[in-house]
């Protein structure tokens, strides 16, 4: 009976991680960026998107280029950055509200 009840559950739960990971659902623009006025709150990795941790807080002006390239990178004046991981299928989606969030920045494709 135990090994029925691990089976099922088991089975279950690879369907719905399947299920998740094929729509890309911890890859949307609304879980990596949070809109809160003068910052959005950003979670670089899927991890961070699944938990829905605090994230980093950066303030919308402080960023000065947006570039899209092996992963998609927020750069500060200072010219360090903020990584974000998404799958390829989601990237373009994400990239482009990063553009919306952080309008005056520069935004580079290297793709």
């Amino acid at each position: 009976m135990e090994l029925l009840i691990t089976a099922l559950s088991s089975t279950l739960i690879m369907i719905l991680v399947g299920w998740a990971n094929e729509k890309n659902y911890f890859d949307k623009p609304e879980l990596t960026f949070a809109d809160e006025g003068d910052f959005v709150r950003v979670r670089g990795n899927s991890y961070a998107r699944f938990y829905k941790t605090t994230g980093k807080l950066v303030k919308k002006t402080d960023i000065v280029k947006i570039q899209k390239a092996g992963c998609l990178s927020l750069f500060y004046k200072s010219q360090s950055a903020i990584d974000i991981t998404v799958h390829p299928k989601s990237k373009v989606e994400v990239f482009n509200r990063a553009k919306e969030l952080f309008c005056n920045a520069e935004s580079v494709d290297i793709e």
